[in-house]
């Protein structure tokens, strides 16, 4: 991680842009300079993740920002299942602090926001979140194993776990159990974004995409936007829909 680097070259810009809800994202734009050199740490950054992991019982659960890795490799992991729990974790990468990060990475000031945390913007926030998330999702599969048959994973700030378990209270026992590990680890739960999807009401979508019993298959509202695309013969968009319908998994495999 020993680097050469010009440190009154890197900066970066603050703005905001609003969120669908009407509430302002906090974004941090890196200069060319500074990022040139997150980009040129990511290589490292991955390969520390796959190790802290590997053979432990976590080592699947993260699909955000990882070689061989995507949305499908995550929805794929909740086929089949009778009900989804979907939660959100407020404010994510905001709230990862460069002290809940190894010592290697924490003490490098350009992977971080002047108040020390991982700013959404920075190319290495998204790797650097997966890091810090090591010990909550250890704590969450600990809790999970109690029970006979379950799916986990997390995609970002978004976490998904899939049981066949249909009673209410024990579905929002899960709930709250989770909620707890999530904020013994630093971070806090999106409450207004926690749904609960049945497999028996339909497709359930996840990450943006539909999962059944026995496939995942584009949205709706995915294949609405192809037969657009066709219409207004936009072929640069349409190819883009079309690689995201065919729920193609990354080509490289770790």
């Amino acid at each position: 991680m020993q680097k050469i680097f010009d440190k009154s070259k890197m900066d970066y810009n603050e703005f905001k842009i609003p969120k669908k809800g009407g509430k302002l994202r906090n974004v941090v734009a890196p200069n060319k300079e500074l990022l040139k050199f997150q980009r040129s740490v990511l290589r490292t950054l991955n390969s520390f993740y796959f190790k802290q992991v590997e053979g432990t019982e976590i080592q699947d659960i993260a699909h955000g920002f990882l070689k061989g890795r995507n949305v499908i490799t995550a929805a794929e992991q909740h086929i089949g299942y009778k009900v989804t729990i979907m939660m959100d974790i407020s404010n994510f990468f905001d709230t990862v602090y460069s002290t809940m990060l190894p010592e290697e990475f924490a003490t490098i000031p350009q992977l971080f926001h002047k108040d020390g945390y991982c700013a959404q913007g920075f190319a290495t926030s998204p790797l650097l979140a997966n890091i810090a998330s090591i010990q909550m999702l250890q704590r969450i599969s600990r809790y999970l194993k109690r029970f006979d048959d379950y799916a986990f994973t997390i995609y970002a700030d978004d976490i998904q776990i899939s049981v066949n378990i249909e009673d209410y209270d024990v579905l929002n026992r899960i709930i709250s159990e989770v909620s707890k590990d999530i904020e013994a680890a630093g971070f806090k739960v999106n409450e207004k974004k926690t749904r609960i999807k049945y497999a028996k009401f339909g497709w359930r979508r996840i990450l943006g995409v539909n999962v059944g019993d026995k496939e995942v298959r584009a949205t709706r509202k995915v294949i609405r936007k192809i037969r657009a695309a066709r219409q207004q013969r936009n072929g640069p968009s349409l190819g883009g829909l079309m690689n995201w319908a065919s729920c193609q998994k990354p080509k490289y495999r770790k």
